[in-house]
């Protein structure tokens, strides 16, 4: 039975600075940064793709949100711009939703 090797005293400072400014540890490479957006772009990201919703990144790492679909019943009516991945997925939700009570 192999034995877990203990952190040295500098590995769990460097692992408190890691945690501390958001980043994962990576023994015996560098910290990577922690993706806080990962479970929010993946969902709004499926979602859309299940219901023909569009998501499009803007240059200012901002996104536009529509739906063909509800081109002439759009219930976010001029709401589709997003700043981040958590309000896209509010939005992709919204459209989801909308879809769902349409379909008989």
């Amino acid at each position: 039975m192999k034995r877990a090797q203990r952190a040295t005293p500098i590995q769990e400072l460097q692992d408190s600075i890691n945690s501390i400014f958001g980043f994962r540890s990576n023994r015996g490479g560098r910290a990577k940064p922690v993706d806080t957006a990962r479970k929010a772009r993946e969902a709004a990201k499926s979602l859309a793709a299940q219901h023909g919703i569009v998501i499009e990144k803007q240059e200012s790492d901002a996104f536009w949100v529509t739906c063909p679909k509800l081109e002439n019943d759009d219930p976010l009516e001029g709401n589709h711009f997003c700043t981040a991945w958590d309000e896209v997925l509010v939005a992709v939700n919204c459209y989801a939703d909308f879809l769902k009570q349409q379909t008989p």
